[in-house]
């Protein structure tokens, strides 16, 4: 052992520094036990905010009002707002979202897209600079170059093209 101390003190660049021999026991103690020094054990206690009482407990509240945020949630429950956190992603699978406008496509309105596809890469080929000027353009500059065609929700120009 004392060999193989000053060894790893050489190779690694431990001289006067302190390796004790109990250390080198316990890894070929572990190497020959479970042929590798990798930890196995990732260390800390088990989570216990996530158990079924506390699950329920928030699975109650959130259908009281679904609408609940995680930090109310969490007064409510008397669990931390990451315990209430990881029960509503992990163990119930619930995530946050918005309900965002969408366009109903139609057969019609896949046409016209294709169409003003069609025309955005033929512009893009005709100019070179096309794409750094859209960029940086503005709805006057917009409306020259795609007519009565503007990709706005806040203008009056009618959409989609």
């Amino acid at each position: 052992l004392t060999n193989t101390k000053r060894a790893l003190q050489k190779k690694y660049g431990l001289e006067g520094r302190k390796v004790h021999i109990k250390t080198i026991q316990r890894n070929i103690t572990k190497f020959e036990r479970d042929l590798t020094l990798k930890r196995t054990c990732t260390g800390g206690g088990a989570r216990t905010a996530t158990v079924g009482r506390n699950v329920k407990k928030v699975e109650e509240v959130l259908e009281q009002s679904p609408r609940r945020s995680i930090r109310n949630i969490s007064k409510k429950t008397k669990l931390s707002h990451t315990a209430v956190w990881r029960i509503l992603r992990k163990e119930l699978g619930k995530f946050p979202y918005r309900i965002q406008m969408l366009q109903q496509q139609t057969a019609i309105n896949k046409q016209q897209r294709l169409k003003f596809a069609k025309e955005f890469s033929s512009k893009i080929e005709e100019d070179s600079e096309f794409l750094g000027n859209l960029i940086t353009a503005s709805i006057t500059w917009l409306k020259e170059q795609f007519e009565d065609r503007v990709i706005s929700r806040r203008t009056d120009f009618a959409w989609p093209p």
